[in-house]
């Protein structure tokens, strides 16, 4: 339980979140209620929210909850939570903010994964010889193209053949939230470039949330 005199606000940001702006419209609302705050962050992977709270000079912390009983005691010592959720992580968090009655935010999200389909389960393959493969192959030997080559050439060419046309892009919205499966993972690959593009696309549908 907290015993300090400052609210303490526990911020955790589902794996992928990549919307900065997003991140900044919703937290600017609360932080406003919420003078010298105390801020403990939990999976800030992209240093969103260590970057709001610096640019605002509020201290923030980061704590990992490793397993349930560390997520319960972190949530036990808060006065409020907010979570930027994607729904497939971050479970113990909600259920303990809901459970111990804590004043909560969730922001929905539609997070997109990329996952090896030979190996988990994913939703969407987006391997080659599909809509979505890269149409640049790694190549051995002399003359080939590495993985990183083989991605920056993807990556000009989602930008330039993709995001332009209207067609294209409307399919591309409709992977948001979704497993992409690839053979590549755990490497990098053309998946990583479609995922962080849409994990920072924010339209009007984002801007809700329940309290």
């Amino acid at each position: 339980m907290n015993v300090s005199s400052k609210p303490v606000l526990l911020v955790a940001l589902s794996a992928g979140f990549n919307a900065p702006a997003l991140f900044v419209k919703k937290m600017d609302k609360i932080t406003g209620a919420l003078p010298h705050v105390e801020v403990v962050l939990v999976q800030d992977e992209q240093g969103i929210a260590a970057n709001y709270f610096s640019e605002r000079k509020i201290q923030a912390r980061s704590q990992r909850a490793s397993n349930r009983m560390s997520a319960k005691t972190m949530v036990d010592g808060a006065t409020h939570v907010v979570v930027f959720w994607g729904g497939h992580d971050l479970t113990d968090i909600v259920y303990f903010a809901r459970l111990l009655k804590k004043s909560t935010r969730i922001i929905p999200l539609r997070i997109t994964t990329v996952r090896n389909q030979s190996k988990e389960e994913f939703d969407v393959s987006i391997g080659r010889g599909g809509p979505w493969g890269n149409p640049f192959k790694i190549g051995h030997g002399p003359g080939g193209l590495s993985r990183e080559e083989a991605i920056d050439k993807y990556r000009e060419y989602f930008e330039k053949e993709i995001l332009p046309d209207p067609e294209k892009h409307a399919a591309l919205l409709s992977l948001r939230g979704y497993r992409l499966g690839c053979f590549c993972k755990p490497l990098a690959c053309h998946g990583d470039v479609i995922a962080c593009y849409l994990n920072s696309y924010v339209e009007a549908d984002d801007e809700s949330g329940d309290d």
